[in-house]
């Protein structure tokens, strides 16, 4: 942008008068005297046309290329001056407006900006124009009256100056700039085990606006003089200071510096430095500044965690059999629950008075006792109207196939006397435990691939442990829950109410579970005799009365009986391995009803058994059919 200013003028029209000729008439011809003075006339007007001319073409030889005589500029005669000349004297005559400089004062910092450094200049060009004009527009009338008002009266034509205003406020900015900078809050960061404060800085803005309002009104002048203005410059505080992040983060060091000790009775566990270090939290607050925390969440969680660790449950009291077979009350046991909101508390407490600065102190963890659901007093109470409510047994063959009676013994004797308490589940392998040959198992009956196999597995036989225990439950009314129908049917056991075990190699289970759903604890008796297997509930009579549907069966398969010739065995010696069995589809429902006649379980029991051929081994003759011939009998 630039500004220039210019003067203009008026020249006053000259007057032009000429003396009126009277010519007297011709006499006697009227008509002749008009044409006559009508031709004077014209020729008066020609020769002052002619002499006008000739004045003025003298007057433009005269002035040649220079001003007219009377013209000034700013204030300087420039009249009869060639341009150059003009132009020479204006400057000898004007001040230089490009000789000073502006002063832009920012708080203690001064920047000087010539004049020169923003094209601040005359603008002789256009001045010294206008001025040539003066006298030689228009016709030659015009002109010579222009000239003899321009050298009577005179005629100032102003002189305008520029500068380049966009330089000028790029200088400001540059200055502003060089003194800005923005805000910067302290931050802490983590580091290793510590933190690192990272310093704020104050931030700095100028005010330009009035600066450059000021140097615009200043060069807009034609002074040379030196000229400052002022620029206003704003301070901005950090919201968080470097002394507020640094008492955050030695209030934080002084958090983590040791471990924290929680004591319990004469024992003690430890809270390492480094997992609270975990807890703690630096981060700027809504009021502004920094705080340095404890997570009060992440101590919960980790409290939660110990008090699962440290919990102990309290034990149900419960029924047993006494020396002379009578049912005894056994005592219950309180437990204990660590108070995890107490606890926590306590933590956040021990914890804050070590940033304060007090001495580390072992953090006393608070307990609360809990109590048996079923009471010592309940179980005391009840043990004499203790019976048995249900039995179940099963005979079978002490042999090979069930390692002559011990893979069915050894389970038993470890479900007898344990009880199940009120709203509890049993579990047949959670009771039974491991099978392995330490505890006693060994080879035994399996059904493996549709085909028995005498010895396939370490405890096989044990099935008649859990038919016969799942019968027994069945018939004292409990909720019943897993169970399985074995792959054929096998003739000791009632139909459809079978219940096979397995743990297969590949980590599939099959187990055997009731729930004690009664407000007693439920007490098993389980007895071993030689090839019988008998379990009992006892517990306080509920009244609950069970019936059972005589078993529907459907799409019974025919088995076959078959010989397979061996060379394992002696010429003409036999063994029977598979017994010819059909199968079949049952469906057996049982009812339970309590004591007032509603019914509180029905379930109904399917099966689907396999037909199983029956085998007997042959040992091979001469004449007899090759190894592995199976010929079926009858056929």
């Amino acid at each position: 942008m630039g500004h220039v200013t210019r003067s203009g003028y008026d020249a006053d029209a000259l007057d032009v008068s000429s003396a009126q000729s009277t010519l007297e008439p011709v006499r006697g011809d009227r008509r002749s005297s008009w044409r006559f003075a009508l031709v004077a006339f014209a020729i008066t007007l020609v020769t002052a046309a002619f002499l006008a001319g000739a004045g003025t073409a003298l007057a433009d030889q005269v002035v040649g290329d220079r001003l007219s005589p009377g013209v000034s500029i700013a204030g300087v005669a420039v009249g009869g001056l060639g341009r150059a000349e003009a132009e020479q004297r204006l400057r000898a005559s004007l001040p230089d407006v490009s000789a000073g400089a502006l002063t832009l004062r920012i708080a203690d910092q001064t920047t000087v900006i010539p004049y020169a450094s923003v094209g601040r200049q005359y603008e002789f060009d256009a001045a010294l124009a206008a001025a040539m004009r003066i006298g030689r527009i228009g016709g030659p009338i015009e002109r010579n009256a222009e000239r003899l008002q321009v050298a009577m009266r005179g005629v100032d034509v102003p002189l305008g100056h520029r500068y380049d205003a966009l330089a000028l406020d790029a200088r400001i900015d540059e200055a502003a700039s060089a003194l800005e900078r923005s805000v910067r809050d302290a931050t802490v960061r983590p580091a290793d085990d510590s933190w690192i404060v990272r310093e704020s800085v104050q931030g700095r803005h100028v005010e330009t606006a009035a600066a450059r309002a000021q140097a615009h009104a200043a060069l807009a002048g034609t002074g040379d003089a030196p000229v400052t203005v002022d620029a206003e410059l704003v301070l901005t505080d950090p919201a968080i200071t470097t002394a507020e992040a640094q008492a955050a983060a030695d209030r934080a060091h002084a958090i983590i510096a040791a471990d924290l000790v929680l004591a319990d009775g004469d024992q003690t566990r430890t809270i390492t430095a480094e997992t609270i270090r975990d807890w703690v939290t630096l981060a700027p607050t809504p009021e502004g500044g920094f705080a340095a925390d404890v997570d009060a969440t992440m101590v919960e969680a980790a409290v939660a965690a110990l008090a699962d660790e440290l919990r102990k449950p309290a034990v149900d009291a419960s029924f047993a059999f006494g020396p002379g077979g009578d049912v005894v009350a056994v005592p219950g046991q309180d437990g204990r629950q660590l108070d995890a909101a107490a606890t926590t508390t306590l933590i956040l407490e021990a914890l804050e008075a070590r940033a304060a600065g007090a001495a580390d102190a072992p953090v006393a963890m608070t307990f609360a006792a809990t109590q048996p659901r079923y009471t010592t007093a309940q179980a005391e109470e009840f043990a004499p109207s203790v019976r048995r409510v249900s039995r179940w047994t099963t005979r079978f063959i002490p042999s090979d196939r069930n390692f002559f009676g011990e893979n069915i013994s050894i389970p038993t004797s470890k479900i007898d006397a344990q009880t199940v308490a009120p709203g509890k589940w049993f579990d047949f392998w959670k009771a039974i435990g491991k099978i392995s040959r330490a505890e006693g198992y060994g080879p035994g009956g399996a059904i493996i691939n549709g085909r028995t196999e005498p010895t396939g597995v370490i405890g096989g036989g044990l099935c008649s442990c859990s038919t016969t225990i799942f019968n027994a439950a069945l018939r004292a009314g409990l909720q019943m829950g897993d169970r399985r129908n074995h792959y054929y049917y096998i003739d000791r056991y009632p139909v459809g109410l079978d219940a096979t075990v397995f743990r297969s190699s590949s980590g599939a289970t099959q187990s055997m579970r009731f729930k004690n759903d009664t407000d007693h604890p439920v007490l098993i008796r389980g007895i071993n005799r030689s090839g019988l297997v008998r379990f009992e509930i006892w517990t306080v009579p509920t009244g609950r009365t069970v019936e059972f549907s005589e078993p529907r069966i459907r799409d019974r398969t025919s088995s076959r009986d078959t010989i397979e010739y061996t060379d394992d065995l002696a010429p003409g010696a036999t063994e029977r391995i598979e017994y010819p069995i059909d199968g079949f589809r049952s469906w057996v429902t049982r009812t339970v009803r309590d004591a007032s006649g509603a019914v509180i379980h029905e379930d109904t029991y399917y099966s689907r058994y396999s037909a199983i051929d029956g085998i007997t081994l042959v040992g091979r003759r001469p004449g007899d059919p090759p190894d592995g011939t199976i010929v079926v009998v009858g056929g």
